[in-house]
């Protein structure tokens, strides 16, 4: 999968505020991604930083979950495997909005 965002890992962080950070293991450098809009309820702030942080994880587990899949199904008889096929749409469509 060819990607243009900030490879990962990517954790929160919190002091006062959550704070997405990206994490470079290799030089144990750090880079601030997303403050959050701390408006929203705690709990809420604390999810939406977890659900960004884990973004490229769950990027690169769809793509390889679709690469698999795709090989060890083959070809489809349609009937039989319609609701594959439109969750492989989905995560298709998922990942060209991630990647686009």
């Amino acid at each position: 999968m060819n990607t243009k965002h900030t490879p990962g890992p990517w954790k929160v962080y919190e002091d006062e505020r959550p704070i997405v950070t990206i994490w470079d293991e290799k030089d144990e450098s750090t880079d601030d991604l997303a403050f959050m809009n701390y408006d929203l309820p705690q709990e809420q702030v604390q999810s939406n930083a977890k659900l960004i942080a884990a973004a490229p994880d769950l990027l690169a587990a769809i793509d390889s979950l679709l690469k698999e899949a795709g090989q060890a199904i083959g070809k489809r008889d349609v009937k039989k495997h319609y609701h594959f096929m439109v969750a492989e749409e989905a995560a298709k469509r998922a990942i060209a909005a991630a990647t686009s």
